[in-house]
């Protein structure tokens, strides 16, 4: 009888706090803006270590992408965002099927509601004048230049702020304050956020956030080698103004293809590391070097944790910071970074959930048990009975990912 009272204690609590949110939904003014988030898919399985590695892992990290930005929205009232969602895939018509007998995966995250396009790259390889460029840039990405389907997000006009996600991107709190800067511009942020903790300004910089702003983004050390310390921008988690004259004239560059060996584009230090020859280098010079005056970088530890190593041993067997401007001594380490602080995740660097591979990196083992814990939120809400394996999704260490099994419907 106990036992009994405590589940109908359980239940009523639940229905409890589902009024209660509800209502605040109902109290609530309407949504700021609704941001697109937008993961393109432009290969099949076992491109990247950190790719899906079949269609029920496809579903899976596609499921559970989405279920972190739901979780910070304005979907869910108690994460007190006042951005709403949608979710928009960009696919390349070679990853829509992968194998024989594989699904269709336009259909899969359809069924998650996500908005689906199809599109080629913007440039074709052959329309690039830059001898080098044309010769590169297929070797700088495992799926050459098909990843440039990404640039298609500025397409998104109907949009106030477009965000590039992948699989490897877990929201932890509200991005509002990126956002923000977007929508509101520079000029109404609030005072932390021109703290230097906070935003990044290099030696060009104003000593201010800049009135109007495009693109908000982190840098990505893990790049860096012995020899080479040019660095780009992180894909993972990158908030911009959509605008299709920004589009076009992001192809115009590309196809024009002024991109050296040693110095990158236009020869000015924007490359060489890896992706610079795509949409990573493009981006990266063209809002440093192109427009200069719309940006905002902003603390790669809170803004897009990808728990990396800040250090590096070069070639005279010293260590060296990673990010060249900071000494040895007080390099930014990442991952002593206190959790709460995290908004963002890039898991790029760890081993991801769907692999079920320890991480040897504490905050890694922390990203994802917050993802299989969310996956566990996820299934409750799901289904009607669940298997009683609580968070025993990996046959072991090393072992198989057991998918979660629903009906693939998870509409916004």
């Amino acid at each position: 009888a106990m036992e009994h009272k405590s589940e109908e204690r359980i239940i009523a609590e639940q229905m409890k706090l589902a009024k209660y949110q509800l209502r605040r939904q109902e109290e609530r003014n309407p949504p700021k803006a609704t941001v697109a988030y937008v993961l393109p898919v432009f290969s099949c399985f076992a491109e990247d270590a950190n790719d899906p590695y079949d269609d029920d892992t496809f579903h899976n990290a596609a499921l559970m992408l989405k279920a972190s930005i739901h979780r910070q929205s304005y979907k869910t009232p108690l994460s007190g965002s006042a951005y709403d969602y949608s979710m928009v895939a960009i696919f390349h018509p070679s990853a829509v099927k992968c194998g024989e007998g594989g699904q269709d995966r336009t259909g899969i995250l359809r069924d998650l509601g996500y908005i689906v396009q199809i599109r080629e790259e913007p440039v074709r390889l052959n329309d690039i004048k830059g001898d080098y460029l044309r010769s590169n840039a297929p070797m700088d990405n495992p799926d050459g230049t098909k990843e440039l389907i990404r640039l298609h997000a500025y397409k998104l006009t109907d949009y106030s702020v477009v965000t590039l996600v992948d699989f490897t991107t877990l929201v932890l709190q509200p991005p509002d304050d990126m956002f923000n800067l977007i929508v509101d511009g520079g000029n109404n942020a609030p005072e932390y956020m021109s703290n230097p903790s906070i935003f990044i300004q290099d030696d060009s910089a104003k000593p201010t956030l800049p009135a109007r702003v495009d693109i908000v983004y982190t840098r990505d050390y893990t790049t860096v080698t012995p020899t080479q310390f040019t660095t780009g921008l992180n894909l993972s988690f990158l908030p911009l103004r959509p605008s299709e004259d920004v589009f076009d004239e992001l192809v115009s560059i590309y196809r024009r293809g002024d991109y050296s060996a040693n110095k990158g584009w236009s020869n000015e230090g924007y490359g060489p590391f890896q992706g610079s020859m795509l949409t990573k280098g493009l981006l990266t010079y063209y809002y440093n070097g192109v427009h200069s005056n719309s940006h905002v970088e902003l603390n790669r530890c809170t803004y897009a944790n990808k728990a990396d190593a800040p250090r590096l041993r070069i070639d005279d067997g010293s260590i060296q910071c990673r990010n060249k401007n900071e000494e040895d001594e007080s390099c930014t380490d990442c991952r002593s970074v206190a959790f709460d602080d995290i908004v963002v995740a890039d898991l790029s660097e760890c081993n991801v959930p769907w692999t079920c591979q320890r991480n040897t990196v504490t905050l890694c083992e922390s990203f994802t048990s917050v993802w299989f814990e969310l996956r566990k939120e996820v299934e409750e809400a799901i289904l009607s009975e669940r298997p009683n394996r609580s968070l025993s999704y990996c046959s072991g260490e090393g072992g198989d990912y057991v998918p979660l099994l629903i009906p693939m419907q998870m509409k916004s």
